[in-house]
């Protein structure tokens, strides 16, 4: 396989802002293009995927304020944005785990639950690197996600991982 897909050629092409810096070396990547060969129908799953999200993928405008979703940002990229959003949707994870950001708010944390908790999802951790918590959010029987608890200390056990057990102050780094 090769990057060439774009040139008409077989192989799955990737999108890197650098791609045309890149020369070919001669002979190809042997030991990439087996990976490839082994990943390609997981990787034409996840395009499908990405497809049957395709009306709620075109709805997330390109320009927003943060932190509300958008396509124009430089913080994650856009195909990796589309594959999360798709496999979210269609796996429904057991768990999903946030890293918040200093600049995210209330609200936006809020919509975030309302829509993890309409498509189902268990459970969710926010963690705060700011205040070194993790608040816990179960989904409820009346389908909220609702909060359970803010941990500072001692461990979490995700509710659909049984013997999973995370040290909350090992999560932290250590100054």
């Amino acid at each position: 396989m090769s990057a060439g897909a774009a040139q008409g050629k077989p192989g799955i092409f990737i999108p890197y802002r650098h791609a045309k810096s890149v020369r070919p070396v001669a002979g190809g990547y042997p030991a990439i293009g087996a990976l490839f060969d082994a990943s390609r129908d997981a990787f034409l799953q996840t395009i499908d995927a990405i497809d049957r999200q395709r009306a709620a993928l075109k709805a997330i405008p390109a320009e927003a304020l943060a932190p509300a979703a958008r396509w124009n940002q430089d913080w994650f990229p856009r195909l990796d944005a589309a594959v999360a959003y798709a496999l979210v949707r269609e796996r429904r994870p057991g768990l999903i785990v946030e890293i918040l950001s200093p600049s995210e708010g209330r609200k936006r944390k809020e919509e975030k639950m309302e829509d993890y908790a309409s498509i189902r999802v268990p459970e969710v951790w926010l963690c705060s690197p700011e205040a070194q918590s993790i608040e816990v959010r179960r989904l409820s029987s009346s389908g909220r996600l609702e909060r359970t608890a803010v941990v500072v200390d001692g461990t979490l056990e995700p509710a659909h991982f049984p013997g999973v057990k995370i040290a909350v102050p090992e999560i932290w780094p250590v100054e």
